[in-house]
């Protein structure tokens, strides 16, 4: 409902008849209808980092339904190809919205299309066809879908993980949308800008109509708006979120390039991961841990970037960095996930940086992250 008409209060039931009918001579299509939205309700529950939402809709629905995934492939993919595309007729185009998108394209923004990805890519590609605006003619940086992304709206680390795949940080980035609970309020949260679309006469969020985005645009504040919030779910979602951006530019590597170097002074892919690894391991965790356990402790500074080369990482067998580097991160995800607002402000003494506390040290980390997953995708542009 934000570039589309699409009510999805009408739209899904819709969906799932046509959906269950096409499948009825296989599966009873009440069974089948109660399958995706068990599925569809794992998908919602994930928060595995190296588990995409297809595999986790997938690793339930097909067991559940007897059948396996080559069986069903086919017959589901002719269902987008000959039923989905009649489902246009439930929505309807925004007219202003394909100007709107290329106006934001032509000032050089870079344009996620951030929707819900509860849907396959012939699904989303179709919907963005109907609102005028299909992929083939407008250059998106992203387009979220259940096959390349780990989480949904409104988990904190969707829209991380957005940020960590374009490689900006949260306060680089403005959210629009028309839905205040998975869209608004969430990336607000995290430091986000938001833009409310909507016939509203008020709304608690700065918005109007879709044009209206563009004028708003053109006055907004350079800073972003300082969120006062708890720094647990945020921290905790870029942890998740960048991890997950993580493994999924990692499946486009092809195994002949993991330890090729674009030039000798840059890092390899799998010297990339073995880095973040240890960083986890050797360095935050036990950071973390020390603040929380010792009253203003003495942090030492390290020099892990030329663990890169005194390590020999890119001798290693990259299944092996890639699985231990989700354990650990998994493991400092963890040291976090529980923390109370007050435990952000312990003190602690950096033996370069002096008087610092576990907010910054945190503020540090995840910029870590981001710094060195850019890294990771200009190294593959090159390679």
């Amino acid at each position: 409902d934000t570039l589309l008409v699409n009510d999805m209060d009408v739209f899904i039931p819709v969906y799932l008849k046509e959906f269950g009918k096409f499948v009825a001579d296989l599966i009873p299509p009440d069974a089948f209808v109660e399958e995706i939205l068990q599925g569809t309700q794992r998908m919602f529950a994930n928060d595995a980092p190296d588990k995409t939402l297809e595999s986790a809709f997938a690793e339930y629905f097909y067991p559940a339904l007897g059948y396996s995934v080559e069986e069903l492939t086919p017959r589901f993919e002719r269902f987008y190809q000959e039923v989905f595309p009649k489902l246009s007729e439930l929505t309807a185009p925004r007219p202003e919205a394909p100007a709107v998108v290329r106006e934001l394209l032509d000032r050089d923004l870079e344009v996620v299309i951030a929707t819900n990805p509860l849907f396959p890519w012939t699904a989303v590609e179709q919907r963005l066809e109907w609102a005028g605006i299909s992929p083939e003619y407008f250059s998106y940086n992203q387009v979220t879908t259940y096959e390349n992304y780990h989480f949904t709206k409104p988990n904190l680390a969707y829209y991380a993980e957005i940020l960590a795949r374009v490689g900006h940080n949260l306060g680089d980035a403005l959210m629009v949308g028309n839905d205040p609970a998975n869209d608004l309020i969430p990336a607000r949260m995290l430091g986000i800008r938001v833009y409310h679309v909507h016939d509203e006469s008020e709304s608690e969020f700065p918005g109007g109509d879709l044009q209206g985005l563009l004028t708003w645009i053109d006055h907004l504040d350079p800073a972003p708006q300082v969120q006062e919030t708890d720094l647990t779910p945020v921290v905790t979602a870029c942890l998740r979120g960048h991890l997950a951006a993580l493994c999924s530019m990692m499946e486009e590597v092809s195994p002949q390039r993991w330890k090729r170097r674009p030039s000798e002074e840059n890092w390899a892919p799998i010297e990339i991961v073995a880095h973040l690894r240890d960083v986890d391991r050797e360095v935050s965790l036990p950071r973390i841990l020390t603040v929380l356990a010792e009253e203003n402790p003495l942090i030492q500074a390290v020099d892990p970037d030329s663990w890169v080369s005194t390590r020999n990482y890119i001798g290693d067998d990259i299944d092996t960095i890639l699985n231990s580097l989700i354990a650990s991160r998994k493991d400092l995800i963890n040291s976090v996930a529980n923390l109370k607002a007050e435990d952000w402000s312990r003190p602690a003494i950096h033996a370069l940086l002096g008087p610092t506390t576990l907010a910054e040290i945190a503020k540090i980390m995840t910029e870590h992250d981001l710094i060195h997953l850019n890294q990771l995708r200009t190294t593959l542009e090159l390679l």
